[in-house]
């Protein structure tokens, strides 16, 4: 029997390219693979009866109870930072502390052994939920050759800034502080702060990581040639930005919707402040440079959490400036083609991509996975739709024919009432050209250059 597989898409802006890579994969093994946001997933469930669902987080409201019906797989797609606290976050949602039990998790597909050992550590996961298949969202690197080399002419020197700042914008619209932390459960917390600190403390730091940014952006294109290509959150509305682009319309590009790897492909060098891309950008070859270290440490630390946010794990192997004068000597020295990559050897970083990603592993995450879940699926009997039904009810006893028609009209009320449609929509998206163009890029890859390579350098 063909294997019917449902894959939540639960933020297109971020997660996209490893569901849409597994989805192709799973198809291609001869499975019945669809695609599902998370806001349809009851009527998908219990119209399509998958055998297996793929989620990102085991925390969805539709996981535990799908699990009586069919097996829950989880693969994060996204990094967090990379530290057991944040890891936990990833797997089973930001308050991991009133979930007492994964049991109903059939597997977890983890980065690495690093972070096997870490969630194994917590004693909430057997050993065998536990799987180190590598990251599908680094698949896109295996094969890669990168062509773009730095431009001689210093006008086409191009700087990429990403960081996240999500508490000062919102991609579904305003952000409605009030009642936000109104309906906060009295144990949420976010486990990469220190004890007794909240909300507060990450808008805090958002704060501070905005206002440098700007301040940094504004004096590169004072007193700098170049261009600028920006890349907020997946979670912030980019209309915010989007006043760069109109200052600057030859110099400044604001892309959010595009793959990462693409991105990443257009830059000589990236400027954030503590998030994973800076590890992408490793993969590529981009030096990489964080403006944590030009803000107060002593203040910046009573606000995070220097091990549980990962600035002891990946942070610290990036250049880290002290001042704003030694930040424009490092992007000065990047103009000219004499920064490096990382302040460390081309070893210690290929050393720190093993610990957290398995880097280079030998096959492919998303080739591991499929065929996991599929070899698993073998023995999988399905239960009677009575059970698909007192398991995943359809509020107001709406007709299961009428539900997917239901739950479409009621999320575009939603889209339209949040007044942000088309962020909204992109967030929640479910096809996307440049994804699969790059996908379609990444199979021509494996076909030319075969071999696994560390980092995206020239041949």
């Amino acid at each position: 029997m063909k294997k019917r597989i449902l894959l939540v898409a639960d933020n297109a802006r971020r997660d996209f390219i490893a569901t849409r890579m597994l989805q192709r994969a799973f198809l291609k093994k001869g499975a019945d693979a669809r695609l599902s946001t998370l806001l349809d997933m009851v009527p998908n469930l219990r119209r399509f009866k998958p055998h297996g669902v793929m989620a990102n987080r085991a925390n969805m409201s539709f996981a535990k109870p799908a699990s009586k019906c069919s097996r829950i797989y989880v693969f994060p797609a996204e990094g967090a930072y990379l530290t057991k606290e944040s890891m936990l976050a990833v797997f089973k949602g930001e308050a991991y502390e009133r979930i007492d039990s994964v049991e109903w998790v059939r597997r977890c597909y983890v980065w690495s052994d690093y972070v096997r050992n870490s969630l194994l550590e917590t004693g909430m996961f057997r050993d065998d939920q536990l799987t180190v298949a590598g990251s599908p969202r680094l698949d896109v690197y295996r094969h890669h050759v990168r062509t773009r080399a730095l431009p001689t002419d210093p006008k086409e020197f191009t700087l990429g800034v990403a960081f996240s700042a999500k508490t000062t914008s919102a991609y579904y619209g305003e952000p409605h502080y009030a009642r936000a932390l109104f309906d906060f459960h009295k144990d949420f917390s976010f486990p990469w702060l220190p004890p007794r600190r909240h909300f507060e403390d990450m808008c805090w730091l958002d704060q501070a990581t905005l206002r440098l940014s700007m301040r940094y952006l504004k004096r590169f294109l004072e007193d700098f040639p170049g261009k600028v290509i920006f890349r907020p959150s997946p979670f912030e509305d980019e209309k915010e930005y989007m006043f760069l682009q109109k200052r600057y319309p030859k110099r400044v590009k604001v892309m959010l919707n595009v793959p990462l790897s693409e991105w990443l492909s257009r830059i000589d060098l990236l400027m954030t402040s503590w998030s994973t891309t800076g590890l992408e950008a490793y993969i590529e070859g981009i030096p990489v440079i964080s403006i944590v270290g030009t803000m107060d440490q002593e203040h910046l630390f009573r606000h995070v959490d220097k091990v549980a946010g990962g600035f002891e794990k990946f942070v610290a192997s990036f250049h880290l400036p002290e001042t704003e004068d030694e930040l424009f000597e490092k992007i000065r020295a990047a103009h000219t083609g004499e920064l490096s990559v990382a302040p460390q050897s081309k070893e210690e970083v290929a050393r720190l991509l093993s610990d957290l990603y398995n880097w280079p592993y030998q096959k492919a995450a998303h080739e591991v996975i499929t065929d996991d879940v599929l070899h698993d699926l073998e023995d999988f009997k399905e239960v009677r739709k009575e059970v698909w039904k007192e398991s995943l009810p359809i509020p107001h006893q709406v007709p299961l024919w009428l539900a997917p028609l239901a739950y479409y009209f009621r999320n575009q009320c939603r889209f339209y009432k949040r007044g942000n449609f088309r962020t909204l929509r992109d967030f929640y998206r479910l096809k996307d050209s440049r994804v699969d163009a790059a996908l379609d890029k990444m199979e021509r890859e494996a076909k030319d250059h075969p071999a696994v390579r560390t980092f995206c350098s020239p041949a």
